[in-house]
């Protein structure tokens, strides 16, 4: 085991361009080695999903322990990363027997929680989610109100875990970043990623050029989002599940002429969002309290930041929706 080692996890949360920071870390692995930062590929990545996390090596009990110590010893750099958003809810990985002689720093970035549970929950809504019970929700295709009770619940459930962890593994071991493009080093995610691992980023301004335009995991609006759990719930009165994909709900989607095209966030009522930021509030406090209130944590519970006098939400029309949705099975 070699002493020189750093292990970095970077450990979420969900909806904080994890993924996009994985694609990069994927695509750029020689230029990152050469930078002496090695994102490790003990078990491959599942680019058919696609997915560009590299911790599966934490998750499978089938795997070495040996191979795992192995596998970081023998890589040429002394700076070793992890990323899977996944960790976020079993941070008890990062005390792994395998790792446990390594030196470890976890890195988080954190979001408003308003605005974090309704992205999650408009994640939730992609087709994908629809028979992988073990992806998202575990339930499939939800409405957004019963998507943002739901991941209300799970959010404020792993934060809780999460404040334990760092409480044991110690706060100093623990790098805390606001997801907010305003506070980034560099003003773009992953010059800011890199800079809390101390990676020297001159010579990677291509890089940073070629990969700032992509769009990686992002949230479906509104419209999007209700037509897709409509959808299911038509295919359901019908006994027609089995035709649910991704391409009818795209289909569907671009013929509708109703529905609300905005980020699900800015069609939640102002009552929602209090209800949420006043439940996460203790997160906050505990921020504050442990990295200080410099980074300005204070304000991502308030309401305020969300803006006011939204327009209201302007729902789907049910009557559209299925006549399109059966437009389409003719079809």
């Amino acid at each position: 085991m070699s002493t020189e080692k750093r292990l970095y996890f970077h450990v979420g949360t969900v909806k904080t361009g994890s993924t996009y920071i994985q694609k990069v870390m994927w695509e750029n692995l020689e230029a990152m080695c050469e930078r002496d930062l090695d994102y490790i590929q003990i078990t491959p990545p599942r680019l058919d999903l696609p997915r560009y996390a590299n911790a599966d090596f934490l998750f499978d009990g089938e795997i070495d322990e040996a191979v795992i110590g192995q596998a970081i010893d023998d890589s040429p750099c002394s700076k070793i990363l992890v990323s899977d958003e996944a960790l976020w809810g079993q941070v008890e990985k990062l005390r792994h027997r395998a790792i446990r002689g390594y030196r470890r720093k976890a890195i988080v970035y954190v979001r408003p929680p308003a605005d974090l549970i309704a992205a999650w929950a408009s994640e939730n809504a992609q087709p994908h989610n629809f028979r992988q019970q073990e992806h998202s929700s575990g339930v499939g295709v939800v409405p957004i109100e019963e998507g943002v009770r739901l991941f209300a619940n799970r959010y404020e459930a792993i934060t809780r875990s999460f404040i334990r962890f760092i409480n044991a593994f110690g706060a100093e071991n623990v790098i805390v970043r606001r997801f907010d493009r305003h506070a980034f080093e560099g003003g773009s995610l992953i010059e800011d990623f890199l800079s809390q691992l101390e990676i020297d980023i001159a010579g990677l301004e291509g890089v940073f050029d070629a990969v700032s335009s992509q769009a990686v995991n992002v949230s479906s609006n509104r419209k999007y989002c209700d037509v897709s759990s409509g959808v299911v719930k038509i295919l359901r009165k019908l006994d027609a599940v089995e035709r649910y994909s991704k391409e009818l709900v795209d289909a569907v989607c671009e013929s509708c002429q109703s529905g609300d095209t905005r980020p699900v966030i800015e069609t939640l009522t102002d009552d929602a969002i209090h209800a949420i930021c006043s439940r996460m509030r203790f997160f906050v406090d505990y921020l504050i309290e442990t990295y200080g209130d410099h980074v300005g944590y204070e304000r991502t519970y308030l309401p305020e930041i969300y803006g006011v006098q939204r327009p209201g939400y302007q729902p789907l029309s049910e009557v559209e929706l299925e006549e399109q949705v059966v437009r389409m099975l003719n079809g």
